[in-house]
């Protein structure tokens, strides 16, 4: 990343009052917290171009979405207290050819950075109400389950998103995260 993206990062976050944080509460396998940075890796992102052989990484983040809507099955996961979430990788999503939303929503900012999108434009958002995660791109709201949706409804409450190199969340929710 080159010091112009870098600032604009920075600026995007101080402009919308988001604060930096490190999430890790999401366990891939039991007891194994990961960085959820670690789901954009270009390692990840490199994984995800190997698996999808289609000039489809030519197309609009829109023909990407549409990509991800038409190739993968939706599938809710059964979650329990005890493991928690599931979180996939990108190939992982690529290969089981089905997710829940979040698997979707990996798949498809691992998409936008292969076609070249900027990693500080391309946030996946986990939202607390409706217990939902999608991918915002440019201020754009990108959901594979969701299609007809373009922007964040007003009443959705973000708990924090993260690109390929940070995580972020309002300074409201470190303080209830905090009691």
């Amino acid at each position: 990343m080159n010091l112009f993206d870098r600032i604009s990062e920075w600026w995007f976050a101080i402009t919308h009052g988001l604060q930096r944080c490190v999430i890790k509460e999401f366990k891939r396998e039991l007891n194994m917290p990961i960085d959820v940075t670690e789901f954009l890796s270009e390692q990840s992102v490199s994984e995800t171009l190997r698996l999808i052989d289609d000039p489809i990484f030519n197309g609009s983040p829109a023909l990407l979405c549409k990509w991800v809507t038409d190739h993968i099955h939706y599938r809710p996961e059964v979650s329990s207290v005890v493991i928690g979430d599931f979180w996939k990788m990108a190939s992982e999503t690529i290969i089981d050819g089905a997710g829940d939303c979040e698997d979707g929503a990996i798949l498809l900012a691992n998409m936008m950075l292969a076609a070249g999108g900027k990693s500080w434009k391309i946030f996946v958002a986990v939202f607390a109400e409706p217990r939902h995660v999608a991918v915002v791109y440019d201020g754009r709201l990108y959901d594979w389950t969701r299609p007809d949706l373009r922007f964040v409804p007003k009443d959705w409450v973000c708990s924090y998103m993260f690109n390929s190199r940070n995580s972020y969340t309002t300074k409201e929710r470190v303080a209830l995260w905090k009691k």
